[in-house]
């Protein structure tokens, strides 16, 4: 019964893996921001089997998430942009240890992760058409009429 939860668990999660929602400084994929959360309590209740490797390999995120943090304040960085750069150092060191958790539980949870991711792209590919792409199109001035610039009658 629990390894069944913990592969539903794990397909939902890869579902949620690249379907974004918003938020005051941009968007993140829901899997990651519910990691957020989870991956501290995940690490605090099972420090102690972690192998040593494993703890090697989160160490080194941390530093990096130090790096990222001293970096910006070395640059001083603007609040925003600072918090874009390293939530993605932070989801690396979230994601380490959420992975590390399926892994150990069953590995066919990772399988069901990774199904789940799939299915979210296609839905994403499909249901956002590429909106990051679009918005550096339109930044780069394409209006969508047939390659040609936004400019005054001009062609490039």
């Amino acid at each position: 019964m629990f390894t069944t939860l913990v592969n539903h668990f794990a397909f939902l999660s890869g579902l949620s893996s690249s379907l974004f929602v918003a938020t005051p400084f941009g968007r993140v994929a829901m899997f990651d921001l519910a990691c957020y959360f989870v991956a501290p309590v995940l690490y605090v209740l099972n420090y102690k089997k972690f192998t040593p490797a494993e703890q090697r390999l989160l160490f080194l995120a941390v530093l990096w998430l130090v790096g990222a943090v001293w970096s910006n304040w070395w640059r001083q960085e603007p609040f925003d942009v600072a918090l874009k750069g390293n939530a993605i150092v932070f989801n690396v060191w979230c994601m380490l240890v959420v992975c590390i958790h399926l892994l150990k539980r069953d590995h066919r949870a990772w399988m069901w992760f990774t199904v789940g991711n799939g299915i979210s792209c296609v839905i994403s590919l499909y249901y956002f058409q590429n909106g990051a792409l679009l918005f550096f199109a339109e930044r780069a001035g394409f209006g969508g009429e047939g390659g040609r610039a936004l400019s005054k009658g001009g062609t490039l």
